[in-house]
C-alpha cells in the first residue's frame, strides 16, 4: 500500500514537472513568436496542433504556421502544405495549394516538403502528373533518408513510371524506407521478391 501510495506520488510529481516544462516552452516559444521568429511560430503552431501545453487548437495551428510560412520558414511552409491536403484548421482542403507551400520548402531543401511535392507529381494531385520531375523531388528527399520518398521510389521502379523497369533498384529503395521502420515498405519488398 505505502510503495503504491509513493508510485502515485512519484508519477503526479512526473506529470506535474512535465506539463509545467511543456508550459514553459510554450511561453518562450509564444515570447518569441509574438517578436516574428519564424522558428518559433512554427513551434508554437505545432504545440497548438498536438496540444503540447496548451488547448489544442486547429486555426491557432494554421495561425502561426501561416505567420511562418509567410517569412519562408521551411518547416511552417511544409506544415502549411500539409494542412491544404487535409483541410486542416479550417483551411480549404486544397491540393494545388498545398503543391505551391510543397514547393516553396522544397526548394530550401526540407526533405518532408520534397517527398510530398515528388509524391503530387507522381499521382498528378494539385498538378500535371510528371514521373521525370516527381523523381527528381523524391530522389532529393530520399538522398536525406526520407523513408516514403524511398518507398514511392522503389514503387517507381518496380512499375517502370518514367524509368526503365528495374526490380533491383526497387528493392534497393524498398529496403532502405523498411529499414527505417516504414511499415509500407514491406509489402513492396513482398511484391518485388514474390513472398
Amino acid at each position: 500500500m505505502k510503495r503504491t501510495i509513493l508510485l502515485i506520488i512519484f508519477l503526479l510529481g512526473i506529470m506535474t514537472a512535465t506539463c509545467f516544462a511543456q508550459e514553459t516552452i510554450v511561453s518562450e516559444y509564444m515570447k518569441l513568436a509574438e517578436q516574428g521568429d519564424a522558428e518559433a511560430q512554427c513551434k508554437l503552431g505545432e504545440c497548438y496542433a498536438k496540444g503540447d501545453g496548451v488547448l489544442q487548437s486547429e486555426n491557432e495551428a494554421v495561425i502561426w504556421f501561416m505567420e511562418s510560412a509567410r517569412q519562408g520558414y521551411a518547416p511552417a511552409q511544409y506544415n502549411l502544405g500539409y494542412c491544404h491536403v487535409i483541410g486542416y484548421g479550417g483551411v480549404f482542403p486544397s491540393y494545388s495549394e498545398a503543391v505551391i507551400w510543397f514547393w516553396r520548402s522544397a526548394e530550401q531543401g526540407y526533405a518532408p516538403a520534397q517527398s510530398s511535392l515528388g509524391i503530387c507529381y507522381l499521382n498528378g494531385d494539385g498538378i500535371k502528373q510528371s514521373y521525370n520531375k516527381a523523381k527528381k523531388w523524391l530522389m532529393k528527399a530520399a538522398k536525406q533518408n526520407s523513408p516514403d520518398a524511398q518507398n514511392a521510389l522503389g514503387i517507381i521502379y518496380k512499375n517502370g513510371l518514367g524509368v526503365i523497369k528495374n526490380e533491383k533498384k526497387a528493392l534497393m529503395w524498398a529496403t532502405k524506407a523498411y529499414s527505417q521502420g516504414y511499415e509500407e515498405a514491406y509489402d513492396l519488398i513482398k511484391e518485388i521478391t514474390g513472398d
